[in-house]
């Protein structure tokens, strides 16, 4: 099994995405706790690639998107 980097998505890092979306989004730095709670299972993702697969997985809206 290869590393995952920060780019590449598993079925399971998507689906932990939501949930933990779901877990921050009242926070102030909604992407840098998803960031966190990643890296605190081992999963490396950057804040770039974060905001780029919750708007590809259409958790948030362009608007947001632009936002971030």
């Amino acid at each position: 099994v290869e590393p995952n980097n920060s780019n590449s998505w598993t079925e399971d890092e998507i689906s932990s995405l939501s949930w933990n979306y779901m877990q921050c989004n009242d926070l102030s730095d909604v992407i840098g706790e998803i960031v966190k709670m990643f890296k605190e299972d081992g999963i490396i993702k950057n804040r770039g690639s974060v905001i780029k697969e919750l708007y590809n997985q259409y958790i948030i809206n362009k608007d947001q998107f632009d936002k971030l």
